[in-house]
């Protein structure tokens, strides 16, 4: 989903390939996915949405597993933000590694000065400080695991296809 939202790969429920992707492909991919979803959304008018939105309709290709495409509605919910009737989830679907602006994981160094550049008067105390970069260290770490882990599955995922 990332890489597809970044133009590194097609959509995951139509295949788009279109770069950048813009708000309007992402409001038809939600839609693409709700349909994958189950039976009852089947009738929604995916091409006519297309047409509405001014953008290049593709269809849902093949069928998907109900929880995958309850996933990729639950992730573009995250990505514009509750923007869409009926899209209640606001926050990441799971938990995502703290990076950088070029997609390093980010130090306990760099945690510890992006908290304390934003609110200097809250670490003035050494115990506050303290616990700052024990929670800075937990995060950084906690964030190598997960990028570690969305790496692995990534080269599984393209290894079984």
């Amino acid at each position: 989903m990332i890489d597809w939202v970044r133009g590194q790969a097609p959509s995951p429920i139509t295949g788009r390939s279109e770069t950048p992707v813009r708000s309007e492909h992402a409001k038809a991919e939600y839609l693409a996915a709700m349909i994958a979803t189950d039976e009852q959304n089947r009738s929604l008018d995916l091409a006519g949405e297309c047409q509405r939105l001014g953008i290049e309709y593709w269809p849902v290709r093949g069928s998907y597993p109900p929880g995958w495409a309850i996933g990729v509605v639950a992730t573009l919910c995250w990505f514009r933000r509750g923007t869409v009737r009926r899209e209640p989830r606001q926050d990441p679907p799971v938990v995502l590694p703290t990076r950088r602006a070029d997609g390093a994981v980010c130090t306990t160094d760099e945690l510890y000065a992006a908290a304390t550049d934003a609110e200097p008067y809250r670490f003035r105390i050494t115990e506050d400080r303290a616990a700052l970069r024990n929670r800075c260290e937990s995060e950084s770490w906690r964030s190598g695991l997960l990028a570690a882990r969305i790496e692995e599955t990534k080269q599984r995922a393209r290894s079984a296809v």
